[in-house]
Order: structure tokens, then C-alpha cells, then sequence
């Protein structure tokens, strides 16, 4: 693995070619993103770093030499490791490699090579596997430590807010679902629309920045209103949006039906919130009746 960073290390400042094949640059490491890089005989480079396609090394390279998807074969001299991601590392009779040689395939050295450190084949699929899962845990600890957090804050201190997002789930399911595909799928939609108009980019960039926080929100309601169906008053709804928070957390480790829970959840929550914010806005609106009976009172004795 230290021949992937000193790769990543050289590749930040080198140039980058992107031709059918590539020769070696006498000024820093030569980098190809597809193609063949070729360094002849006679010819050096600091080092070699190839995205997509094979590696022909006659020449001397002075840094390591790493293809992410293909093979390397190696006649003359590199100073440093020989790392083929997905392929195969060939060392021919003659050539010399002053680190290690790796491989997702085996690597091949003929006996008179010399290899100054260990030759081995390693599956990087396998690794690469293992990290993905690793991050998607990390991300999921992640949603689910911030999602709780956000709910208990906004159960906790709005909790007349909070009701009437149950109640409008409750009694206005369609204009919920309505509001909800609207916010959920519309609006990235419409803000990658507008990466197309140059006057359009300033929003289409707000409207991006949007999706987090609405996304969460949308969550923490869709929790919200899912924990009120299995926790009826007069249980609080601290108790209601634990019970659903928690289901929908566990049901999302689950792969495919976890990712359509989650967004069912937040498309449904995002829509019941719309559609509260505007019951509430309807009703500041409406004037207060001026043929209202006045209140009576009891009549008192002195």
C-alpha cells in the first residue's frame, strides 16, 4: 500500500496525457488516464501511473510504477514498487526492480530478475470490497446518529409543529404524497435543469445545497408520522418518533427494500410538512369573523 500513496503523491503535481500512447517525461512522472505508456530503452522518468491500459518498461523509471487496469512488463530498471491493481506484473529476464512487485493476477519473474523486495499477488478486488463496506457503515452511523439528533431537537422544541405534520399526514394523504414527489424528485431535477442556463447556475447551486437539510428533515417527519401510526396518544411523541426513527434505521441495513423505506419516509415527510406550513400560513391569513357572538360570561352575585 505505500506504493499507492507515493503514486496518489506524484500524480498530484504531474501532468496528465490522455492519448493512445504516452512517452515518458524527463521533467516529473508520467501520467496516462487511457492509452499505453511506453518508456524505451535509454529513456527515464520519476515514475509511471496509468489509469487504464498497459505499461511497457524498458527504460529506467526512477519512482514506483502503478496501472490501475492492466498489465505491466518490465525489462529495465524501476527503482521503486511495481503495483498492477488489475492485471498482471511480468519482470523479464534481465530486468530489475528495486522495491516490491504486486498484482491482482500472478506475477510473473523470470530467474534472471532481480526483485529487491517481496513479490506477491493480492486480490485489490477484495480490499476494495471490504472498504466500500466499511465506508457505507461509517455513512450509516452517520445518518442515523444526526437524524436522531435533528428529531429529538425538533420533537423536543416545536411541538406544535410536530403535530400538525401528524395531523396533516393524517388527514391529507394525497396533497402529502403530491408535495412530497414534488420536493423529493422535482427539485434536484429542476436545479440540474438549471446548470444549463448560465443565468440558472446561482439557483440550480442553492437548490442542490437544499437536499441535505431536506432530506433530513423529511426523514425526521417521515420517522415522525410512521412512530405516531404505532405509538397513539397519549404516548408523547418523543416516544411516537423513536419507535419509528428506530425501525426505519434498522429496516435501512437492509440492501434495496432499506434504500425504499428510508425514501418513501422522507418523500412522505417532506410533504407533510408542506402541506402544515401551509394549513398554518391559511390560518394567520384568515381574519377573525367580525359577526362572531360575543363571549358570555356568568352572571356573578353581589
Amino acid at each position: 500500500m505505500a506504493a499507492v500513496v507515493v503514486g496518489v503523491a506524484v500524480s498530484a503535481g504531474a501532468p496528465a496525457a490522455a492519448q493512445t500512447d504516452a512517452a515518458p517525461g524527463n521533467d516529473g512522472p508520467t501520467v496516462v488516464v487511457t492509452g499505453r505508456v511506453t518508456v524505451a530503452e535509454g529513456e527515464r522518468t520519476d515514475a509511471v501511473i496509468i489509469l487504464d491500459g498497459p505499461a511497457e518498461i524498458a527504460g529506467r523509471v526512477e519512482g514506483p510504477v502503478i496501472a490501475a487496469n492492466g498489465d505491466i512488463r518490465v525489462t529495465g530498471t524501476v527503482d521503486e514498487d511495481v503495483v498492477a491493481f488489475n492485471g498482471r506484473a511480468i519482470i523479464e529476464d534481465g530486468a530489475r526492480v528495486g522495491g516490491g512487485v504486486t498484482s491482482s493476477e500472478e506475477p510473473r519473474v523470470a530467474r534472471g530478475a532481480t526483485v529487491e523486495d517481496d513479490v506477491e499477488r493480492v486480490r485489490f478486488t477484495n480490499f476494495f470490497n471490504a472498504l466500500g463496506w466499511v465506508l457505507w457503515l461509517v455513512w450509516w452511523l452517520a445518518v442515523t446518529v444526526s437524524t436522531l439528533v435533528l428529531g429529538l431537537l425538533l420533537v423536543s422544541l416545536f411541538p406544535r409543529a410536530s403535530e400538525a405534520t401528524v395531523a396533516a399526514a393524517r388527514t391529507r394523504p394525497w396533497p402529502c404524497i403530491g408535495w412530497g414527489l414534488l420536493l423529493g424528485i422535482g427539485l434536484p431535477i429542476l436545479s440540474i435543469a438549471l446548470f444549463f442556463t448560465v443565468l440558472g447556475i446561482p439557483l440550480g447551486l442553492v437548490g442542490l445545497a437544499t437536499l441535505v437539510p431536506l432530506s433530513a428533515m423529511g426523514f425526521v417527519a417521515g420517522a415522525l408520522v410512521f412512530g405516531r401510526l404505532l405509538v397513539r396518544e397519549p404516548r408523547s411523541l418523543v416516544v411516537a418518533f423513536l419507535a419509528g426513527w428506530g425501525i426505519l434505521r434498522v429496516v435501512d441495513l437492509v440492501p434495496g427494500l432499506g434504500n425504499l423505506a428510508s425514501f418513501a419516509a422522507t418523500v412522505y415527510g417532506l410533504g407533510a410538512l408542506a402541506v402544515a406550513a401551509w394549513r398554518a400560513r391559511a390560518a394567520r391569513a384568515t381574519p377573525a369573523s367580525p359577526y362572531a357572538p360575543p363571549a358570555t360570561t356568568a352572571p356573578t352575585n353581589v
